[in-house]
């Protein structure tokens, strides 16, 4: 009597593709010795990330609470674990589309709808995601192709480090205080340049600049003055040609302004 022949392997290979041609010798399993122990390390892989992920607490700030946010180190904190949640959302679903193709060929129902149930808070953890980096944006809009994460339609993102920010007020006062200083010694240099006949010149123009800002400035304060009065008449004037035209209007849709009749030349 011909033995009958062994069983094959029915696991595929990490391609999802390519079948296993490995004989199954020991027990009645449909799984050779190999991927026998590979399906327990993916089981045991997907279980322990699907109990990380229970005890994951997404960050879920209304709008009001964003705005509360002031410190850009603050956002960065928030978002880096939230990238890491939608990590290990991504690395659950992963792992378990990857164990039930391989070693089942699909996913089952069951499995269909915890996966679903995963990636419902995948979803809202980058959408949350999206708001925190949106906030950040505000806070700190000339670094934002510095710290920008992309987002793809799928959903994954990229976790790379949160470059490190400049305070713009330190910039901006440094940039200033360097023009200023740079003008100073423009100037010093120009006056060194000029003859003891030119700083006299220059300096008998500047005072006499000094000693008229008063008066420049009270016919400032004169012109200003007169410009608000004309101002103030014209819309007086306005206002009570409005008024009364709104007066008049109104008698006459109330008939209350009649016109005389004057009869016509020749009539009885």
């Amino acid at each position: 009597m011909a033995r009958s022949a062994l069983p094959v392997c029915q696991a595929l290979l990490p391609d999802r593709f390519t079948r296993c041609t490995r004989t199954i010798k020991n027990g009645p399993g449909p799984f050779c010795t190999m991927h026998g122990k590979e399906y327990v390390t993916l089981t045991n892989g997907y279980k322990a990330l699907s109990a990380q992920n229970d005890e994951l607490v997404l960050v879920d700030l209304t709008d009001n609470e964003l705005r509360m946010i002031k410190k850009v180190s603050d956002l960065d904190w928030l978002i880096q674990k939230q990238e890491d949640c939608v990590a290990s959302f991504q690395a659950e679903i992963t792992a378990r589309e990857t164990h039930h193709i391989r070693f089942f060929g699909k996913v089952d129902p069951g499995h269909a709808n915890w996966l679903y149930r995963v990636d419902k808070r995948r979803l809202k953890a980058v959408d949350q995601l999206a708001k925190l980096q949106r906030r950040r944006a505000q806070l700190a809009p000339r670094y934002v192709a510095a710290t920008k994460r992309a987002i793809p339609e799928s959903g994954r993102i990229s976790t790379r480090q949160v470059l490190p920010t400049r305070d713009d007020d330190v910039g901006d006062a440094v940039i200033a205080c360097t023009i200023i200083a740079v003008c100073v010694v423009l100037c010093g240099f120009l006056w060194l340049l000029l003859s003891s006949d030119g700083r006299a010149s220059t300096w008998i123009f500047l005072r006499g600049v000094l000693a008229s800002m008063p008066i420049l400035l009270q016919y400032l304060l004169w012109g200003t003055k007169i410009i608000l009065l004309i101002c103030w008449e014209i819309a007086t004037i306005l206002f009570m040609v409005w008024w009364r035209t709104v007066v008049v209007l109104t008698e006459l849709l109330s008939n209350r302004i009649t016109f005389p009749l004057t009869p016509a030349a020749g009539g009885r």
